[in-house]
């Protein structure tokens, strides 16, 4: 399996996008941890492609650690969800 920086990118000073596509819990939650790990306060996480287990893992974990989740986007194949670190 490719490691955080395989599936993370770069958008902008504050903005990173993690793109699971084809990644499930566990390893979907570890990417996302470890990419919250790389992170300062203030920049935002923008999770693509995750399935709704794994949405609602990822947001359960960020929830319980503080940091701010945006509404989750189910409207779409591809449900997205916003991590804001603080």
């Amino acid at each position: 399996m490719p490691d955080c920086h395989d599936f993370k990118k770069y958008v902008s000073e504050n903005q990173f996008v993690l793109n699971l596509g084809g990644v499930r819990c566990p390893a979907a939650l570890i990417e996302a941890k470890l990419a919250l790990r790389e992170m300062v306060p203030g920049q935002q996480l923008v999770i693509l492609d995750a399935d709704m287990t794994s949405i609602s893992d990822i947001s359960s974990f960020a929830e319980a650690k503080g940091y701010v989740v945006s509404p989750q986007q189910c409207d779409t194949d591809s449900p997205t969800i916003t991590i804001t670190k603080m």
